[in-house]
C-alpha cells in the first residue's frame, strides 16, 4: 500500500509505514507490537523491519518445535 501511495506521488512517513506494519499483524505478534509501541526509544522503519524478521523466525522455530512429536 505505502509504495503504492509514493508511486502515486504522496509521500508516506515512516511513522506511517510502521503503523501500516503493526495493523496488518496477527495476534500472534502482539508480543512484537508492545516492544515497538512502549519502548521509550523510537524505532526506525528498519529496525522495525529487521526486528519483525526476528520475530517471525523465532515464531516460526516455535510452531515447528511444537509440531514435532516429543520422543
Amino acid at each position: 500500500m505505502c509504495d503504492a501511495l509514493v508511486a502515486c506521488g504522496s509521500s508516506v512517513s515512516d511513522m506511517e509505514q510502521i503503523a501500516t506494519i503493526l495493523n496488518g499483524l496477527p495476534a500472534e505478534y502482539q508480543s512484537f507490537m508492545v516492544v515497538i509501541t512502549s519502548s521509550k526509544e523510537s524505532f526506525s522503519l528498519d529496525r522495525v523491519k529487521s526486528t519483525l524478521i526476528d520475530t517471525e523466525t523465532q515464531l516460526k522455530g516455535f510452531h515447528l518445535h511444537v509440531m514435532l512429536p516429543i520422543m
